[in-house]
């Protein structure tokens, strides 16, 4: 179940502090995962409060990081979509993001769920949540 609004506002400042963390612009790839997982989370943020142009600006600098932690690529695939599927913008994006994300969960289920450089289980298992939201809001 999505936060409150009264949580939401809560969070605000920590968002800020969090987007003021991050150095360089929009264009720049987080430095590292750690980096890369706080553009997730700032999607995510903006996304729940209806900032759909920002959710999308945060995971694309997110999916900058190339790197082998598909779980957290995943998430910011489901939010972006998300995000532009809620706004009406780029719905063909939008669908692209969500078989992308429906595929890794799908294939990452098949097997059994541990540890491993693609992200933790607990990652696994909060992104499938989010899409499984995500796909059920979607719904008319």
């Amino acid at each position: 179940r999505p936060a409150t609004p009264k949580t939401l506002a809560s969070l605000a400042p920590a968002a800020e502090v969090a987007s003021r963390s991050l150095p360089g612009s929009f264009s720049t790839a987080p430095q590292d995962w750690l980096e890369a997982w706080r553009c997730v989370a700032l999607g995510l943020w903006h996304l729940r409060n209806g900032h759909h142009a920002e959710a999308v600006r945060w995971c694309d600098r997110a999916l900058l990081l190339q790197d082998e932690e598909e779980s957290r690529a995943t998430f910011g695939r489901i939010i972006r979509g998300w995000a532009r599927q809620r706004a009406g913008t780029d719905l063909e994006a939008a669908r692209a993001d969500f078989a992308t994300a429906r595929a890794a969960v799908d294939r990452r289920f098949a097997t059994r769920l541990d540890y491993s450089t693609r992200g933790y289980w607990h990652d696994w298992l909060s992104a499938r949540l989010l899409l499984q939201e995500a796909e059920a809001s979607a719904r008319p």
